[in-house]
Order: structure tokens, then sequence, then C-alpha cells
């Protein structure tokens, strides 16, 4: 599958490189705060996504609260029920990152 299998997907890259400030922060925590990174065009794609798993519940997903209560949802593996998650991994490959990035998600962006 390629990011062209969905067409209407958001074509923006990341709004900006990753900090060496964030590297390093990442290097020494383990985590870090990318903010500003995402084009809105690629969250409102996604929340979208996020809606529909969560209106056409998969038999894979996991709901942790009891009937009438607000939905504690769970969906390990989103990709396998909606395309719009492989599409997002896909055009990672499209989306801007820094040329000795190793090809993949964003987080391997940062190792």
């Amino acid at each position: 599958m390629t990011a062209d299998d969905y067409i209407d997907h958001p074509a923006e890259n990341l709004l900006r490189e990753i900090a060496e400030e964030e590297r390093a922060e990442f290097a020494a925590n383990g985590v870090v705060r990318l903010k500003a990174m995402i084009p809105s065009s690629w969250v409102d794609y996604l929340r979208i996504a996020v809606d529909r798993l969560m209106m056409h519940v998969s038999a894979t997903s996991q709901n942790y609260t009891s009937a009438g209560q607000p939905r504690f949802f769970s969906q390990a593996f989103p990709r396998f029920v909606d395309p719009a998650f492989d599409t997002w991994d896909c055009a990672a490959d499209q989306r801007h990152r820094p040329p000795d990035a190793p090809v993949g998600t964003g987080i391997a962006v940062l190792q």
C-alpha cells in the first residue's frame, strides 16, 4: 500500500524540522513533546478516522466502561480497521524530515 492508494489524504509536509534540543531531550528522557509539527490538515484527517473507529466499533476494539457510562475505548491496531492510519504511516516518506533521518514514523526520526 502507498499513500496514493487513498487519494483524499493531505499532501502537506511536517511544519518544521526537529530541533537539536528536542533530539537531546528525547535521548535523555525517552520522550519529547514536538510542538507545531503536524499540519492541521493531517490532524483533521486522522480525527475523522478516529471518529469512524468510534462510530463503527470493530470486534478487535475494547470498551473498558460499563453500559451507560462514557466510553473508554481502545483499538490497539487501528491500521487494520481503517486505511487512514496506514495512509499516515505510508505518507511519512513524503512528509518533510531531516535528510539523515531513517525511513519510518516520527518516532524513528528521533532515534
